[in-house]
This record gives structure tokens, sequence and C-alpha cells, in this order.
């Protein structure tokens, strides 16, 4: 698996759209910003953005607060770009989760590991998560699949 990183493994019309937003996020959350990672839907117009944060709130209507603010600043952004045909049709779904419950979600939605485009982050946080989830999952494979195989070696008698 290579991870993919950078607005670059964008293609237009997401890769302006997602700047803008990196720019906004950045200034919205400061130093609570970590990472920021688009995921392409299967249709092609659809995108999940990921935004993981520092210490964001455990109460739940603090965080649909948060949602919130992040939800008028995506539609005002694809308002902006909405002149553009390409553009008329694009959703983006904010996510946001804490830092400290970004490895958790991700085992639970493990696409995220091979579609996800690391867009911004902070002390490469996520890149790291993202390495050590693969290689777990790797690892388990691996010995799922020699735990298999060796049992029916020795059922077979070799």
């Amino acid at each position: 698996m290579v991870l993919r990183k950078g607005l670059g493994c964008l293609r237009e019309p997401y890769k302006s759209i997602i700047n803008q937003l990196v720019k906004d996020l950045k200034k919205m959350f400061k130093n609570k910003l970590v990472s920021i990672m688009a995921v392409n839907g299967m249709d092609d117009l659809n995108m999940d953005l990921i935004i993981i944060l520092r210490d964001f709130p455990t109460n739940r209507a603090l965080r649909l607060k948060v949602l919130g603010e992040v939800e008028k600043k995506v539609n005002s952004i694809l308002d902006k770009f909405s002149d553009n045909d390409e553009y008329q049709l694009i959703t983006i779904t904010p996510i946001i989760k804490d830092l400290n419950e970004v490895r958790e979600f991700i085992e639970l939605y493990s696409d995220i590991i091979l579609n996800a485009i690391i867009v911004y982050d902070k002390g490469n946080t996520i890149e790291k998560i993202l390495k050590e989830i693969k290689n777990s999952i790797t690892s388990n494979i691996v010995e799922g699949f020699f735990g298999v195989e060796v049992e029916e070696m020795i059922a077979a008698g070799y």
C-alpha cells in the first residue's frame, strides 16, 4: 500500500476546493488541527473530508456545533465554485474525529487506508497511524494465511 499525500494527488475540481478548505480549516482550528484526509466516494462526485482534531469536545451538542460551522464553511466554498458546471454536483461531507478516536474509526472503515489522500498532516501524525494500521492488518492476514496453511499441511501428514 502506498499512501497518497498532498494536494497534488487530487484532480480538479477537488484540488482547488480542498486547497481552499485546508487554508480555512487551519485558520479555524489553529493548533488543534492535526490532519485532513480526502476520501473519494464511489461515484467520483462525493467526497468525505476527514478532519482530525486535538481536544475535540466529547459533548455531543458541542460536536454538532463545530460540525455545523465546518459544514457552513464547506458550503460557502462550494458556492464560490458553483458557477462552473463541473462543480455543480459535487458534495463534500466533513467528518470530524478526535486524535484519540481516529485509530478505531480508521480500523472500522478500512477503505480509508486504501482510498485516502492526506492533504494536511501536522507532524506526519495520520501517516504514522495509517502505516501502523496497515502493518497490523498485513501481519494479521499473513499470520492467518500461514496458520491455516500449516494446519492443513500437518493434517495432510507433511
